[in-house]
């Protein structure tokens, strides 16, 4: 087996072919780490990457970088040898995206040096801010994103790319790090419909699709104008808040009991709503053991008490979206219990929600209503319970089969008449 591990390894190609000395020590590491520990160490495999992370040099630099990201890319696709590999793999693609546009632009201003369409490079003058964007007098020279500045071709065509970084860092670059010391003093993390948590509406980091459902893949972005210290303090804040967020989650679910520990179990990997089998039931031990841990073992579906609090809503349909792949977050249902909405196929029934007369009402606020039908149960209580009109409520009533009584005000109306 470590024979046809060797030859597996040795087959790494090196695409730099500089020095042939770098890429044996490379595939020596690898070899000495997958024989010991199965798997390549993260840590080393982020501090390699790290070193190709390096927009500073010349071309024959950068082009070597991209090369090595070639190698890297061989490297993630082999089975067994790096474990999320997913993670690595996007890493490596928006890495190799982002060299790979700088050795565009340093390639454009070499082209029109040599090609005389523009005389000699000159300075920007009358230069002003104009909201988040960098002027001069004939042009606009950038923009402040993201923590990052963002060259307008053009400016860099026209003054040089390094004039043009030059001046961004020196307009931009302390509002960047006063940013960077507000959102780290006072963090208000928060995930947005394209599945970046963010902090005062800057993006810092972006989410994929995980190993787990659980376990999403976090990349924090480049923020060019951050020194490499204050990315670290927000890639290592942003990653504590979602793991403590998600582990929120699922601490409703914990228990020493025996007797429910695979219920438990299933009701986590299924993001906190188990739906139960058709004629599924549950045995009476099971139910107490779950219900002094105050989870409810509804009609069709077990849920925690508190799962659809607001708090806990946000990421548990972030976690559900990207797990299955979707494009962008699909509307929230924040605080309401019924409301209409356009969510893709089975994404309701995964989450815990019924879909009654078009409108999607949360499977606790159902249980509750069939229970309380047996006695009585106006329209009046029905529409306060869901917020909706009683022309609504009408509807849903019927598609739920719940037994109604008559309204509030028609019973007083009778009273009256009768005395």
């Amino acid at each position: 087996e470590r024979i046809e591990l060797l030859w597996s390894v040795c087959r790494i190609p090196d695409y730099v072919q500089h020095t042939l000395s770098s890429h044996i020590r490379l595939v020596r590491t690898i070899f000495l780490q997958l024989i010991q520990e199965g798997t390549l160490n993260p840590v080393w495999i982020s501090k390699e990457l790290y070193k190709l992370d390096n927009l500073t040099g010349n071309i024959p630099r950068l082009m070597d970088n991209m090369a090595k990201i070639r190698t890297w890319n061989y490297i993630a696709h082999r089975p067994n040898w790096i474990e999320n590999k997913e993670h690595w793999k996007s890493h490596l693609k928006r890495l190799e995206q982002t060299l790979s546009d700088t050795v565009h632009q340093r390639l454009t201003e070499r082209f029109i040096d040599e090609m005389g369409h523009h005389h000699e490079r000159s300075s920007p003058e009358g230069i002003y801010l104009e909201g988040e964007s960098l002027w001069c007098t004939t042009m606009e020279i950038g923009v402040f994103s993201a923590l990052s500045f963002v060259p307008n071709m053009r400016a860099t065509q026209r003054f040089g790319y390094n004039t043009v970084r030059t001046l961004g860092r020196q307009y931009f670059g302390p509002l960047a790090s006063e940013l960077c010391s507000q959102i780290l003093k006072e963090p208000k993390w928060s995930i947005n419909p394209q599945f970046q948590i963010i902090a005062r509406g800057i993006p810092i980091a972006q989410l994929d699709k995980g190993r787990t459902v659980r376990e999403p893949n976090c990349s924090v972005l480049l923020m060019g104008l951050l020194t490499s210290r204050q990315r670290k303090q927000l890639e290592v804040n942003v990653q504590g808040w979602l793991q403590e967020t998600v582990r929120n989650i699922f601490e409703l679910y914990t228990g020493h009991d025996d007797v429910a520990r695979e219920w438990r179990f299933e009701i986590r990997k299924q993001l906190g709503t188990l739906r139960l089998k058709r004629k599924q039931r549950i045995p009476k031990n099971v139910r107490r053991a779950l219900g002094r841990s105050n989870i409810v073992c509804g009609r069709h579906y077990v849920y925690h008490k508190d799962v659809y609090k607001t708090r806990f809503q946000r990421i548990r349909f972030v976690l559900y979206a990207l797990w299955n792949e979707l494009d962008l977050l699909p509307e929230l249902p924040e605080n309401r219990t019924a409301f209409k909405a356009s969510w893709p196929q089975g994404m309701g029934r995964a989450l815990g929600y019924y879909n009654y007369a078009g409108w999607m009402i949360r499977a606790d606020v159902a249980d509750t209503l069939r229970w309380r039908s047996n006695s009585r149960l106006t329209q009046n209580e029905i529409a306060s319970r869901l917020g909706l009109s009683l022309e609504q409520v009408e509807a849903v009533s019927n598609a739920m089969g719940l037994k109604v009584t008559q309204k509030v005000s028609q019973r007083r109306n009778n009273r009256r008449k009768e005395s």
